[in-house]
C-alpha cells in the first residue's frame, strides 16, 4: 500500500470525487484520515495560522454567496425559459464545485502546475425554486450563508471566536483535508455548473401494437 502522502497526492491527481468513485477500498480513506488527524495533532494555531485561517474563510464566505446570487440569476432566466412550450428547456440543474490551489506547495510535483490539490462539489449545493416549499428554500438558504457554522464556537479552541461560513466547516469537518492544507491554500476556483435538460415522452398510437 502506498503511503499517506501518495495516496493524498494520488487523489489530487485524479480528482476528489473520481477518487471516490474510482476506489472503493476502505483502507485508502482510512489512510488519508489517518493523515489528517496525525497533521493536525501537529499543527499549531499561532497567530499567522489563525489570520490565513479567517482570510480564508471570508474569500470562501463571500464565494458561495456570490456563487448563489448568480445560480438565482440564471435560474430565473431558466425558468422564464421554460414557460415558453417552444423552448427545448425541460429542466434544469445547478451545481457548485469548488478546486483549490497551492502552487508554491506543490511546485516541484510537474502533475500538479496549474492544477488543483483539491477539488469537489459541496454537499450542500443550490436550492431550486419550488413555488411550495417557498419558505422552507428561505429558511435554508439563510442557514446556509448567514449561520456561523464554527464547531469550536462553544469549546476552549483556539478558532472559537471566528465566524465559519458552512463551506470551510465542510473542508475541515467532512473531507480529509488537514488544516496544514487548508492554511497552504492559495488561490480558489469557483465554479456554477448548469445543466439544461430535455425530455419527451414517445407517444404510440393504439393500432400501433
Amino acid at each position: 500500500m502506498k503511503s499517506c502522502n501518495e495516496i493524498f497526492l494520488e487523489q489530487a491527481r485524479i480528482g476528489y470525487a473520481n477518487y471516490f468513485r474510482l476506489y472503493h477500498n476502505k483502507k485508502r480513506f482510512q489512510i488519508l484520515n489517518d493523515r489528517k488527524h496525525n497533521q493536525n495533532k501537529r499543527f499549531v494555531f499561532d497567530d499567522y495560522n489563525l489570520t490565513r485561517v479567517e482570510r480564508i474563510n471570508n474569500l470562501l464566505d463571500k464565494k458561495l454567496k456570490d456563487a448563489y446570487h448568480q445560480a438565482g440569476q440564471l435560474e430565473q432566466n431558466l425558468i422564464h425559459e421554460i414557460e415558453n412550450k417552444n423552448s427545448f428547456i425541460s429542466d434544469y440543474e445547478i451545481d457548485f464545485n469548488l478546486s483549490l490551489y497551492a502552487e508554491n506547495k506543490y511546485k516541484d510535483i510537474e502533475d500538479l502546475q496549474g492544477n488543483s490539490f483539491f477539488e469537489f462539489r459541496p454537499t450542500i449545493g443550490y436550492y431550486k425554486y419550488d413555488k411550495d416549499k417557498i419558505f422552507e428554500n428561505e429558511k435554508h438558504k439563510e442557514w446556509l450563508l448567514n449561520t456561523n457554522h464554527n464547531e469550536y464556537e462553544n469549546t476552549g479552541h483556539p478558532l472559537k471566536n471566528q465566524h465559519h461560513c458552512w463551506l470551510l466547516h465542510e473542508l475541515y469537518d467532512h473531507t480529509y483535508l488537514s488544516w496544514q492544507d487548508i492554511v497552504d491554500i492559495e488561490e480558489v476556483w469557483f465554479e456554477v455548473i448548469l445543466t439544461v435538460q430535455n425530455f419527451e415522452s414517445i407517444k404510440f398510437e393504439e393500432n400501433e401494437n
